[in-house]
């Protein structure tokens, strides 16, 4: 069986469609469960469990400390061998998810592909590149459950205890890339803004302890740098200059 996690906080209408992305998979492949882990929302969010209750395998609503903590969360309640995190506001591409599903089956190994935006445009290019922290979006990744379990998200980053997470998947029991786009992702979550300069240097930092984590000093550095520069000028520098046409 595969596992299915969605965490969720005040966003209903994401939630809406990352469902009916699991109802069309099924279409495909139906050996799956959904977990979907809810940070206490004050919307629509009960409406929405209740109206795909017999889509949803299992979910809970209470207080949470953050995304990575609801995620490990949903890792403690899932029953499948394997297991993606498909975010509210993320979908699955049907066809090419099921297909991936199959290629993970009976593998070790994790396996990854490519995402879209919404606006589908490609949020992966055709090869990771690791040691610049270039690596699939976690809604791509099938990983063993066992792996996640053995392989907790470090609570102390604040933003890429997730990425932290697939580098070890790589390092440890490997991950295998496919070029297909799997997923479709959410513009705007937490990941995909910068706001303000004391989030960029937290940002920053988190990038540095990963990369030092995983590949040495150097290049703990080198993705400092890389942050500090390339995501605050193409993020956070747009919004600090003055308007004009």
């Amino acid at each position: 069986m595969f596992s299915f996690v969605t965490i969720n906080k005040n966003n209903a209408l994401g939630l809406e469609k990352t469902l009916d992305g699991f109802v069309e998979l099924n279409k495909y492949f139906s050996d799956f469960e959904v977990v979907v882990v809810d940070g206490l929302s004050g919307d629509n969010t009960q409406s929405v469990i209740a109206k795909y209750r017999d889509v949803i395998d299992s979910w809970r609503s209470e207080r949470d400390k953050g995304i990575y903590d609801a995620m490990t969360k949903g890792t403690q309640r899932v029953r499948g061998k394997y297991i993606c995190f498909m975010n509210s506001g993320d979908q699955v591409i049907p066809r090419a998810m099921a297909e991936l599903m199959r290629i993970q089956e009976n593998e070790s190994f994790a396996v990854a592909g490519q995402h879209l935006w919404e606006n589908r445009s490609y949020g992966a290019s055709g090869r990771m590149w690791p040691r610049l922290l270039k690596m699939p979006s976690h809604q791509t990744i099938w990983f063993p459950t066992r792996f996640c379990v053995d392989n907790p998200f470090d609570l102390t980053l604040a933003i890429g205890a997730d990425l932290d997470q697939k580098l070890k998947a790589l390092n440890s029991i490997g991950l295998r890339f496919y070029k297909m786009p799997v997923a479709i992702c959410e513009l705007g979550g937490v990941s995909h803004s910068v706001e303000g300069i004391e989030a960029l240097v937290s940002r920053s930092n988190d990038q540095f302890i990963i990369a030092r984590r995983h590949f040495g000093l150097t290049w703990g550095i080198i993705n400092w740098l890389k942050c500090i520069f390339w995501t605050g000028g193409r993020r956070l520098l747009p919004q600090l200059l003055p308007y004009r046409k």
